[in-house]
């Protein structure tokens, strides 16, 4: 009775994460205090090893879900003045939607490691599971970061501090938006051709890779004052795109049975990534100065 209450109770998680949405947005929602928590690990789940890793995975997702509406919607370059969040303000919502939920997730999984009887593989994928975990955080404090100097710099006096804060905004749209669509996608190559191009266009974006910053300051187009903002804020972009995609390519990999590591087989090495960005490079010749 014992395995087939555990693979019911795994199949129900399954389908309620899919049927799982983040939260609407609305007014009573951005007034409300009472922090957003954990839907999915509880006592029940935590009996069986295959519904508890379900039950990890599921919360994980959701995390990656509340990472992704808050940066996303934090950080549109059009919004009115009067919803442009400060830090402290970024803060405040990241305590509302994000924080508790991990600290849920933390609080738990050494419950599964310690208490169930988990496969080597199912271990593994509990320790991946906790490291996505923590480049979703990781995302959001580079977030913050970025908010100090993130309008000021969008709005800029300095044709090219417009430009690159404008840069800096278009990428971290598109890398919120290809990475939620590759959530839903099944097909591990074309996921994984999907996340290299992603990672691709970050290689481009980096603006000391491609000397764009060096150029603009070189030639006097940025503003003294402004050289130690970019040189910050290009790290924080460049950290938080890839913290997210390092997230969903980890729960890609990521099933109530382990851990799968086809994606090393099929991601693109060193050489062919140089390769690649090399080419892309070539083809696009200067247009982004």
């Amino acid at each position: 009775v014992r395995p087939w209450m555990e693979r019911t109770l795994t199949r129900l998680l399954r389908e309620r994460d899919q049927r799982a949405t983040v939260e609407p947005r609305s007014e009573a929602r951005e007034r409300r205090t009472t922090p957003t928590r954990a839907r999915y690990l509880t006592d029940i789940t935590l009996r069986y090893p295959d519904a508890a890793l379900q039950a990890a995975l599921n919360e994980t997702r959701f995390l990656r879900d509340q990472t992704f509406q808050l940066v996303g919607k934090t950080l549109q370059p059009d919004l009115p003045e009067a919803q442009r969040l400060t830090p402290d303000a970024f803060e405040t919502a990241y305590s509302l939607n994000v924080r508790e939920v991990y600290n849920d997730l933390l609080t738990q999984l050494p419950r599964i490691r310690t208490e169930l009887n988990l496969s080597p593989e199912q271990a593994e994928a509990l320790a991946r599971l906790r490291e996505a975990a923590k480049e979703l955080i990781e995302a959001c404090k580079n977030t913050k970061h970025l908010l100090k100097h993130y309008w000021e710099g969008l709005h800029h006096g300095a044709p090219a501090v417009r430009q690159f804060y404008a840069g800096f905004a278009s990428l971290i749209q598109t890398s919120v938006e290809t990475l939620q669509r590759l959530s839903a996608l099944h097909d591990d190559e074309a996921f994984e051709l999907e996340c290299d191009r992603l990672m691709v266009r970050l290689e481009e974006a980096d603006l000391f890779r491609s000397g764009q910053l060096d150029e603009a300051i070189a030639a006097g187009r940025v503003p003294r004052e402004w050289i130690a903002a970019l040189t910050h804020d290009n790290h924080y972009v460049q950290a938080l795109c890839r913290r997210l995609l390092f997230a969903v390519r980890t729960l890609h990999h990521v099933t109530s049975e382990g851990y799968s590591d086809t994606h090393d087989a099929l991601q693109l090495n060193a050489e062919d990534m140089d390769s690649l960005i090399d080419s892309s490079s070539t083809t696009s010749g200067k247009s982004s100065s």
